[in-house]
């Protein structure tokens, strides 16, 4: 019972993280910096004491720790989002410094006393947060296909809604002809930048038959 309620435990931290991508580009600040720790041997040691909730972290040699990375004292993983000399700051991409930094990837916060090993492991930690990331760009690739509205003898404004045509506020548009083959024609479109609601003035060639061809802007 105990083993499976500890893998269910794991289970739900690997599956609470989230992808930064689409809705921004992701950095170093939320993916990590991994290095390489030698299992068995500490990278450096804590020249100072720390409380549960404290986000500085001063080790003997800083040089060893790169920003942006995860650090090991005894049970507790501590995201580090910036460093100045031998002081670790304690945070995230978005707030640094900060407490959620602390008992990070699912350990508990504790103290630590002065000469505490200060570990750098590459753990699961790293492969997960790159493995979702990856999946959301695949995703999203995957979802951008082109998007064709066929408009027959309009003489009112057509509008084309972002949900309709899935292509988010920066599409490239185009207007074609219902002749065979169909060829590129001159039509007045105009996108609300703010949202990508695209809108044909049928009225300028009335009425207008032909097809309006939505691709992704990238």
């Amino acid at each position: 019972m105990r083993f499976f309620l500890l893998t269910l435990l794991a289970a739900f931290t690997l599956s609470a993280q989230t992808a930064v991508f689409p809705n921004s580009v992701v950095t170093d600040g939320q993916l990590k910096i991994a290095a390489n720790g030698i299992a068995g041997a500490p990278v450096s040691i804590l020249g100072a004491g720390i409380g549960a909730s404290d986000t500085a972290v001063t080790v003997i040699d800083g040089t060893l720790f790169p920003a942006n990375t995860i650090i090991t004292l005894e049970s507790e993983k501590l995201s580090i989002c910036a460093k100045s000399g031998n002081v670790l700051t304690v945070g995230t991409a978005t707030t640094c410094p900060s407490i959620s930094g602390r008992g990070f990837d699912g350990t508990t916060a504790s103290a630590h006393g002065v000469g505490t090993p200060t570990w750098l492991f590459i753990d699961a930690w790293y492969h997960n947060a790159t493995r979702v990331e990856i999946e959301a760009v695949e995703s999203y690739l995957l979802n951008r296909h082109n998007y064709k509205q066929v408009i027959t003898n309009a003489v009112a404004p057509v509008v084309i809604s972002p949900a309709t045509h899935g292509q988010g506020n920066t599409p490239t548009i185009q207007c074609w002809s219902n002749a065979t083959p169909a060829r590129l024609m001159s039509c007045d479109l105009y996108m609300d930048p703010t949202d990508g609601t695209i809108t044909l003035n049928a009225s300028a060639i009335s009425p207008f038959s032909g097809f309006v061809i939505i691709s992704a802007g990238h």
